[in-house]
């Protein structure tokens, strides 16, 4: 994982609680549901860095 600022650590947080509210509160799975939400921020923000660095008609390819 890329390093977390408290911009992505609130939304990791808000994207997990999303995950286990949509998928009944269920107990025990908070670790699963972080993990899935950091997974998710760091692909927004590599995605996000393409676009900066190659411009949107290269992004993608």
């Amino acid at each position: 994982m890329m390093m977390e600022d408290g911009d992505d650590r609130a939304r990791i947080s808000a994207l997990a609680h999303a995950m286990w509210e949509s998928e009944g509160r269920p107990d025990g799975r908070d670790l699963e549901h972080w993990l899935k939400a950091e997974k998710l921020v760091d692909a927004q923000r590599e995605a996000a860095l393409v676009v900066q660095v190659h411009g949107k008609d290269q992004a993608g390819s």
